[in-house]
């Protein structure tokens, strides 16, 4: 039973740390794009 519990756990705090390593790793990704010239945070196509 406890064991069960304890795969429950560290899958969860695996997930959680899995999604929380990829935060910094997309915002590493944009400033990158940003620093050559593209700037994702602007509308392109002139759409609102």
């Amino acid at each position: 039973m406890f064991k069960i519990i304890k795969e429950k756990i560290n899958f969860l705090m695996d997930k959680l740390r899995r999604k929380v390593a990829y935060v910094p790793a997309v915002s590493d990704t944009v400033k990158s794009l940003q620093d050559v010239g593209l700037d994702l945070t602007e509308d392109q196509n002139g759409e609102t």
